[in-house]
């Protein structure tokens, strides 16, 4: 399941930390693909 962001909360967040409201976008998503990925027990054995 994706996780859907609001724009105008991206922009404020983005804003706060100093990033690029896009950039921003991306690293959540990032972070998102990985902890499914790290939750996967597939995974646990080859990143452990």
């Amino acid at each position: 399941m994706m996780v859907e962001y609001n724009r105008v909360q991206l922009s404020r967040e983005a804003k706060k930390h100093g990033f690029v409201r896009d950039t921003f976008e991306k690293a959540l998503r990032l972070k998102e693909i990985l902890k499914f990925l790290t939750s996967m027990s597939i995974c646990q054995n080859i990143c452990s």
